[in-house]
């Protein structure tokens, strides 16, 4: 029987094993390539700049993920971004990073610019940048010029004293920063270990002598890669049959790097090398795999000139002969010892949640409900606990509509919805008296008590108690649907 420990570490060596064989393979320029790139993550304190262009199309973004579902609203996407900035991963800062990011979205061509600063494994961005980004991602989704200036102007406003926005741990941009190339490095839990990494990676290197991508070439002053999916599915199939063919010799090898571990379990070569085979992909596998990826490609290029890198990607990536994403970047990384290390001042943040609930608030102020459809069937509520199930709510606002689903109880007949939700969207602000223990909306700056039911710390409601708020409430009934819809409309 296999414990645990074994098999978390047996998964460990042969994803380590493929990444280091697939990725450095053993030719003079698959080494050249990884070794300049590992030698660019290295970097402790260095300058950045970049310029990258996205698109992606939703529709084929769905048809990605579900294969047959098509969503007939998606649209494409571009961006464009321009960087600029300095970034430090030594004393006295844990980190530091400081960027300065020009923006543009679809014809937006790159008007607006924000901050973002990574200080001691926390990202922020100064409030106004982060509300501008907000507005002009409404503007993305058709709210008109005056709307948008509206929405702006209400969240300035309230976010008050506040100077940046917590966006999140470094975890948050730390993929984003991988993939644009301004960062590249393994596994925390695994870097952290740097002996017992170079020791393994020696080893599988050596093992794998055998072996080479085929898919880079030196450029002057650097390397180039070219992968297609052709290239990397035979490559990858490659990997699985040399290891198939090489068994005793990395047998050998991988005893020799377990001699070298605490706690060596032998069993663990075998168990590796026995799911090699097990996973190893089928003649039928690859050839799906390039034609449903078929015309896809990846061009990157990494040189080197004093102390100054640069680096070049330019992705096209197709599912089903459609276009899904493009991605087109180059980015100038210089090293540099004498970036300002002071500390940073980063006063008076709010959290992510709470800048998000000022911008909902304020949009919802300005971009009110005039129309909300509460729909459902008799049957939604069958054999349910507690008559508490999903329903559908149609929210035509100001500008736009919307589609949402939200739970709510049928009480005997009698549908409750959750108070504080609803009026989220009708924009009407609500509040708990402790003490009366009754919960309370504000109209027209006056409190108007609104009676209802607690259900898992949620305040439940009648349709009618709507009425108060100033909402004219009609309901409707459709036998032969067994369909049931209130609408409420604001007076």
């Amino acid at each position: 029987m296999r414990s645990k420990k074994g098999r978390r570490l047996a998964a460990l060596l042969a994803a380590l094993a493929l990444f280091v064989a697939a990725m450095a393979g053993c030719s003079d320029t698959d080494l050249g390539f990884f070794k300049l790139i590992k030698e660019v993550s290295e970097l402790e304190s260095f300058t950045v700049s970049a310029d990258i262009e996205v698109e992606y199309d939703e529709n084929v973004l769905n048809s990605f993920y579900y294969y047959y579902y098509d969503d007939e609203e998606g649209s494409a996407i571009k961006v464009k971004l321009g960087i600029v900035g300095e970034v430090v991963y030594s004393p006295p800062l844990d980190t530091y990073l400081n960027l300065k990011v020009k923006y543009g979205i679809n014809s937006n061509d790159m008007p607006h610019e924000a901050n973002i600063r990574l200080f001691n494994g926390v990202y922020y961005m100064p409030v106004e940048d982060y509300v501008d980004l907000h507005v002009e991602l409404l503007r993305l989704g058709d709210y008109s010029d005056k709307m948008c200036r509206a929405v702006k102007t209400a969240a300035t406003k309230e976010t008050g004293e506040c100077d940046y926005v917590i966006l999140g741990d470094d975890a948050y941009l730390y993929q984003w920063l991988s993939f644009t190339g301004l960062s590249m490095y393994m596994d925390e839990i695994i870097a952290e270990e740097k002996e017992i990494t170079e020791l393994l990676t020696n080893t599988i290197m050596r093992l794998f002598s055998g072996l080479s991508t085929g898919m880079t070439k030196a450029v002057p002053d650097g390397y180039a890669m070219e992968v297609t999916p052709e290239k990397a599915v035979d490559f990858y199939s490659s990997v699985f049959k040399y290891i198939s063919q090489n068994k005793p010799a990395i047998r050998k090898g991988m005893v020799e790097f377990f001699e070298s571990l605490p706690e060596a379990e032998e069993e663990i070569i075998d168990y590796f090398l026995d799911e090699i085979e097990y996973y190893a992909p089928s003649k039928w596998d690859s050839d799906y795999a390039k034609l449903l990826l078929r015309g896809s490609s990846l061009n990157a290029q990494v040189t080197k000139n004093g102390d100054r890198y640069t680096q070049d990607a330019d992705l096209k990536l197709r599912f089903k002969d459609e276009p899904l994403l493009s991605f087109a970047g180059s980015s100038g990384i210089m090293a540099k010892d004498d970036i300002n290390q002071e500390a940073p001042t980063l006063d008076n943040p709010i959290s992510l949640e709470d800048i998000d609930t000022i911008l909902e608030r304020a949009e919802r102020r300005i971009n009110y409900v005039n129309t909300m459809t509460i729909s459902w069937r008799s049957w939604y509520f069958y054999d349910v606990d507690d008559g508490f199930n999903w329903i559908g709510v149609d929210v035509d606002y100001l500008e736009g509509y919307a589609w949402h689903y939200m739970d709510c109880i049928n009480d005997y007949g009698t549908l409750f919805v959750p108070l504080r939700e609803v009026c989220g969207w009708l924009g009407i602000e609500v509040g708990w008296d402790a003490a009366e223990k009754k919960a309370f909306a504000t109209k027209d700056g006056q409190r108007v008590d609104i009676e209802g039911q607690l259900y898992a710390g949620t305040m439940f409601v009648k349709i009618r108690e709507f009425e108060k708020l100033g909402f004219y409430v009609a309901y409707e009934y459709d036998s032969e649907w067994e369909q049931h819809t209130v609408t409420l409309r604001r007076k």
